[in-house]
Protein backbone atom coordinates (compact mmCIF):
# COMPACT_ATOMS: atom_id res chain seq x y z
CA UNK A 1 0.00 0.00 0.00
CA UNK A 2 1.07 3.37 -0.50
CA UNK A 3 5.01 3.97 -0.67
CA UNK A 4 5.39 0.43 -0.38
CA UNK A 5 3.68 -0.96 -2.87
CA UNK A 6 6.55 -0.57 -5.49
CA UNK A 7 8.54 -2.53 -2.86
CA UNK A 8 6.45 -4.91 -2.71
CA UNK A 9 5.88 -5.91 -6.51
CA UNK A 10 9.72 -6.42 -5.79
CA UNK A 11 9.87 -8.49 -3.24
CA UNK A 12 7.02 -10.48 -5.11
CA UNK A 13 9.18 -10.86 -8.10
CA UNK A 14 12.25 -11.99 -6.18
CA UNK A 15 9.83 -14.89 -4.37
CA UNK A 16 8.68 -15.41 -7.68
CA UNK A 17 12.18 -16.11 -9.04
CA UNK A 18 12.66 -18.61 -6.09
CA UNK A 19 10.28 -19.96 -5.99
CA UNK A 20 10.96 -21.28 -9.74
CA UNK A 21 14.22 -22.97 -8.14
CA UNK A 22 12.41 -24.87 -5.49
CA UNK A 23 10.99 -28.20 -5.55
CA UNK A 24 7.37 -27.75 -5.69
CA UNK A 25 6.25 -28.17 -2.08
CA UNK A 26 2.91 -29.69 -3.16
CA UNK A 27 2.71 -32.87 -5.92
CA UNK A 28 0.63 -31.31 -8.60
CA UNK A 29 1.07 -27.51 -7.55
CA UNK A 30 3.20 -25.03 -8.63
CA UNK A 31 3.65 -22.13 -5.71
CA UNK A 32 4.01 -18.38 -7.28
CA UNK A 33 4.27 -15.72 -5.26
CA UNK A 34 1.31 -12.76 -4.69
CA UNK A 35 0.55 -9.69 -3.32
CA UNK A 36 -2.51 -7.37 -1.88
CA UNK A 37 -3.58 -4.84 -0.36
CA UNK A 38 -5.97 -5.38 2.68
CA UNK A 39 -6.67 -1.19 3.02
CA UNK A 40 -7.62 -0.85 -0.84
CA UNK A 41 -8.88 -4.84 -1.51
CA UNK A 42 -6.27 -4.99 -4.62
CA UNK A 43 -5.09 -8.41 -5.19
CA UNK A 44 -7.78 -10.21 -2.56
CA UNK A 45 -10.14 -11.71 -5.66
CA UNK A 46 -6.82 -13.22 -7.27
CA UNK A 47 -5.41 -14.91 -3.99
CA UNK A 48 -9.12 -15.93 -3.06
CA UNK A 49 -9.49 -17.67 -6.78
CA UNK A 50 -5.94 -19.37 -6.56
CA UNK A 51 -7.00 -20.78 -3.28
CA UNK A 52 -10.04 -22.59 -4.44
CA UNK A 53 -7.92 -23.73 -7.66
CA UNK A 54 -5.40 -24.91 -5.54
CA UNK A 55 -8.17 -26.45 -2.84
CA UNK A 56 -9.62 -28.21 -6.12
CA UNK A 57 -6.75 -29.14 -7.88
CA UNK A 58 -5.26 -30.68 -4.58
CA UNK A 59 -8.65 -32.88 -3.92
CA UNK A 60 -9.06 -34.12 -7.26
CA UNK A 61 -5.40 -35.70 -6.94
CA UNK A 62 -6.18 -36.65 -3.74
CA UNK A 63 -3.41 -34.81 -2.16
CA UNK A 64 -5.71 -32.76 -0.27
CA UNK A 65 -6.77 -35.69 2.08
CA UNK A 66 -3.39 -37.00 1.94
CA UNK A 67 -2.35 -33.33 3.61
CA UNK A 68 -5.17 -33.57 5.62
CA UNK A 69 -4.46 -36.84 6.96
CA UNK A 70 -0.97 -36.54 7.74
CA UNK A 71 -2.17 -33.00 9.39
CA UNK A 72 -4.34 -35.46 12.01
CA UNK A 73 -1.69 -37.32 13.00
CA UNK A 74 0.90 -34.73 13.54
CA UNK A 75 -2.39 -32.87 16.14
CA UNK A 76 -2.18 -36.29 17.92
CA UNK A 77 1.36 -36.11 18.53
CA UNK A 78 1.68 -32.26 19.22
CA UNK A 79 -1.59 -32.77 21.74
CA UNK A 80 0.40 -35.82 23.66
CA UNK A 81 3.65 -33.42 23.84
CA UNK A 82 1.90 -30.30 25.16
CA UNK A 83 0.53 -32.72 27.78
CA UNK A 84 3.25 -34.40 28.72
CA UNK A 85 4.88 -31.03 28.90
CA UNK A 86 2.26 -29.42 31.11
CA UNK A 87 2.26 -32.41 33.46
CA UNK A 88 5.94 -32.29 33.94
CA UNK A 89 6.04 -28.67 34.56
CA UNK A 90 2.79 -28.75 37.05
CA UNK A 91 4.91 -31.70 38.90
CA UNK A 92 5.54 -31.08 42.57
CA UNK A 93 8.39 -32.48 42.68
CA UNK A 94 10.25 -30.78 39.33
CA UNK A 95 9.10 -27.42 40.86
CA UNK A 96 10.90 -27.86 43.71
CA UNK A 97 14.16 -29.73 42.09
CA UNK A 98 14.22 -27.72 38.75
CA UNK A 99 15.91 -24.20 39.84
CA UNK A 100 18.09 -26.01 42.06
CA UNK A 101 19.20 -28.38 38.90
CA UNK A 102 18.87 -24.92 36.56
CA UNK A 103 21.29 -23.12 38.95
CA UNK A 104 23.69 -26.27 38.84
CA UNK A 105 23.28 -26.14 35.23
CA UNK A 106 24.03 -22.40 34.47
CA UNK A 107 27.05 -22.19 37.01
CA UNK A 108 28.69 -25.27 35.05
CA UNK A 109 28.22 -27.87 38.10
CA UNK A 110 26.12 -30.30 35.78
CA UNK A 111 26.01 -31.08 32.69
CA UNK A 112 22.94 -30.28 30.95
CA UNK A 113 22.65 -33.88 29.53
CA UNK A 114 22.66 -34.88 32.95
CA UNK A 115 20.37 -32.85 34.44
CA UNK A 116 18.01 -34.10 31.82
CA UNK A 117 18.17 -37.38 33.36
CA UNK A 118 17.78 -36.15 36.60
CA UNK A 119 14.86 -34.16 35.87
CA UNK A 120 13.13 -37.15 34.00
CA UNK A 121 14.15 -39.79 36.99
CA UNK A 122 12.47 -37.24 39.88
CA UNK A 123 9.68 -37.31 37.27
CA UNK A 124 9.39 -40.69 36.90
CA UNK A 125 9.40 -41.51 40.50
CA UNK A 126 6.89 -39.40 41.55
CA UNK A 127 4.60 -41.08 38.70
CA UNK A 128 5.21 -44.24 39.34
Amino acid sequence: DGKNKNAARHARSEYERTLHYLQPATEGWTTHAYTCSSLTGEGITDIWKTIGKFRKTTTASGVFRQFRREQTVKWVHDMIREHLKARFYRNPDIIRTLPKIEAAVANGRLPAVTAVQQLLDVFQKSVS
